[in-house]
């Protein structure tokens, strides 16, 4: 793709040839990163209704969720990997990176294989285990759209965010930014990490690094 530096680029997608804007990656691990979901400072409003998860929001160089039909588009043409970064309050910092991370059907069904490398995320389970919390096989819900398996109540509404939710959750990567110190239980939340500073979401074609 010619691109050697991190920053915001204009990409076509392969299928349905839309141009839309990305942050690209190119530090860690290697780079070759697109970044699909960041939360930095709480600029951006992250409680949206399913049609805006559809088709993204928020801008490129700061706090964004690129759309799940274009995540998915992507996905659509290669084996790829999932990286999660994570950093709390304390300075505290980790991540997770999942093989061939996958969106399935019309309610973006969540799949990744096996962990493959991790950094200080020791706790109960991860996104692959497919305990009742896992969003792995599960489908994207939003407060407008319940596809949790939970009868007569919603995850998305209770955590007020939107995610793969299960029963309900172990991440919930989309919650509230909150306020600095204190830990919400509607709050940015990976694994045991509560209430997280700045969290980041991105793929890139297996085989890259």
């Amino acid at each position: 793709m010619g691109i050697h530096r991190s920053g915001v680029y204009n990409i076509t997608t392969w299928r349905s040839h839309t141009t839309i804007s990305v942050y690209c990656d190119m530090t860690t691990d290697g780079g070759g990163w697109t970044v699909f979901q960041r939360r930095l400072d709480g600029s951006v409003d992250f409680y949206r209704n399913f049609s805006e998860y559809e088709n993204g929001f928020g801008s490129a160089s700061g706090e964004y969720w690129l759309g799940l039909r274009t995540i998915q588009e992507m996905l659509g043409k290669a084996s790829h990997e999932l990286r999660i970064d994570i950093e709390g309050y304390d300075g505290s910092s980790g991540y997770d990176v999942y093989s061939n991370f996958r969106l399935q059907g019309t309610g973006y069904t969540f799949y990744v294989d096996n962990r493959t490398r991790s950094f200080n995320m020791t706790g109960r389970g991860d996104l692959s285990d497919g305990s009742s919390y896992s969003p792995y096989g599960q489908n994207f819900s939003t407060f407008d759209n319940d596809q949790d398996r939970i009868l007569n109540a919603s995850c998305a509404y209770r955590y007020h965010g939107a995610w793969w939710y299960n029963r309900c959750l172990n991440a919930n990567l989309n919650g509230d930014y909150g306020i600095p110190g204190t830990a919400m239980t509607s709050g940015i939340r990976y694994l045991l990490f509560l209430h997280l500073r700045s969290a980041t979401m991105m793929f890139r074609p297996l085989g890259m690094h």
